[in-house]
């Protein structure tokens, strides 16, 4: 059952101090591609744990990494079983009032989150004799031995990168997103190089960086991952970042000689 955003659960409900990064309509749009797909797949429901999958889907975003599930069932069962999501307790909130999902089945920490997740998938009659696809990349090996055991008549079906070949295709939005954040990102790498010179230190420049980036943005967002800033030798190691050493304005070799100049490795994503 497809979904119109007039009438999307939830879509009346959002708070007003809270601003979706995309319209209800967007949304929706995206929730009936991913039933198309469970559909394409021939499974009875998607279960998908990619947390990037999560923000594309329906707009949720956490810094936490619990076990977290987002259930869509195909079209022959989406109006008897609409979509669901489990999350630990403390991270609840974060999905409430989400666009289309209206039930939310969270655990405790005194709880075993798989068997919440199997008690919810019963409540909605996807716990027996049915195929599910799920983003096995996504999932620790223990978990999914867990469902396997819980559910032994279900088949489960490798779906890890289906929706990303749905997020590859870009709505005119996200370009507008993609080129803000291309301006920030620009704005934050000219800070940094604006830091830089002898006597600061990594910290510092670093620094600069995130206070361009979001004490001056109010249209920006927390990074996908801090700056990476690391100077001289530091610079050359892989996601090595800002530990507090300081500019010298000079590189020493091993045999002991020194010229002029330092190495700095500085990338930026907003």
């Amino acid at each position: 059952m497809a979904i119109d955003h007039s009438s999307s659960p939830g879509s009346n409900n959002i708070p007003l101090d809270i601003e979706p990064d995309f319209d209800a309509a967007e949304y929706c749009d995206r929730y009936n591609r991913l039933v198309a797909a469970a559909d394409d797949l021939m499974v009875d429901a998607m279960l998908l744990t990619r947390h990037e999958d999560f923000a594309w889907a329906c707009g949720y975003k956490s810094h936490g990494m619990p076990f977290e599930v987002l259930v869509i069932p195909n079209s022959a069962r989406a109006a008897s079983s609409p979509p669901f999501f489990t999350t630990r307790l403390l991270e609840n909130s974060n999905a409430e009032n989400l666009p289309w999902i209206k039930d939310l089945f969270p655990y405790s920490d005194a709880q075993d989150p798989i068997e919440t997740f199997i008690n919810a998938l019963r409540q909605r009659n996807l716990a027996d004799n049915v195929t599910l696809g799920i983003q096995l990349e996504f999932l620790s090996a223990k978990r999914y031995f867990a469902l396997q055991q819980g559910l032994p008549s279900v088949k489960f079906v490798d779906c890890s990168r289906k929706v990303e070949s749905y997020r590859v295709v870009r709505s005119p939005k996200e370009i507008e997103h993609f080129k803000n954040s291309a301006k920030l990102t620009e704005a934050g790498v000219s800070a940094g190089l604006a830091a830089l010179q002898v006597g600061v230190t990594e910290n510092e420049i670093a620094a600069a960086v995130f206070n361009q980036i979001a004490g001056t943005h109010d249209d920006s967002r927390w990074p996908a991952y801090p700056p990476f800033v690391a100077l001289g030798p530091y610079a050359i190691r892989c996601h090595r970042t800002f530990e507090g050493h300081r500019c010298t304005g000079v590189t020493r070799f091993a045999d002991g000689t020194e010229e002029p100049g330092q190495l700095l490795f500085l990338e930026v994503r907003v």
